[in-house]
């Protein structure tokens, strides 16, 4: 299912060319959201550790 409408300001979208590709922008003068569809892969854990939780970041 692909987004039709822009959920800031409920601007119909359009395919424009950004940063080289191409994505779904607002069609709107006044509304600058873009589509970016660039979903990041994570893994999260929860690890107790005796009476207290163990919390990791990724370093980047």
């Amino acid at each position: 299912m692909q987004m039709t409408f822009c959920p800031l300001c409920k601007g119909r979208l359009a395919v424009k060319t950004v940063d080289g590709r191409q994505r779904l922008c607002c069609s709107s003068r006044t509304c600058s959201y873009v589509f970016w569809d660039n979903p990041v892969p994570v893994v999260a854990a929860l690890v107790e550790d005796g009476a207290g939780v163990v919390l990791v970041r990724n370093k980047a």
